[in-house]
């Protein structure tokens, strides 16, 4: 899997590969095959969850600070 940062400045858009900002799933190879983004927990973060070949489904939390969100029911 591949993280990338935003490191934009004003309007200069650029992004920086950041394994290390990620945690431990980001530093290991892996062949990916899909990932689903979602609020599994209904905290207005995306969380992300992984599928990756001969390996188990893996959900990735968002633990970053929560910001404002807007939440809409159908």
């Amino acid at each position: 899997p591949i993280l990338f940062r935003n490191v934009a400045k004003g309007d200069a858009r650029r992004f920086a590969d950041s394994p290390a900002d990620g945690g431990p799933f980001f530093r290991e190879p892996r062949v990916g095959r899909g990932v689903a983004v979602a609020d599994l927990d209904n905290d207005g973060r995306p969380d992300l969850v992984y599928c990756h070949i001969g390996e188990t489904a893996r959900v990735l939390k968002n633990e970053a600070p929560s910001r404002h969100w807007l939440g809409v029911q159908l």
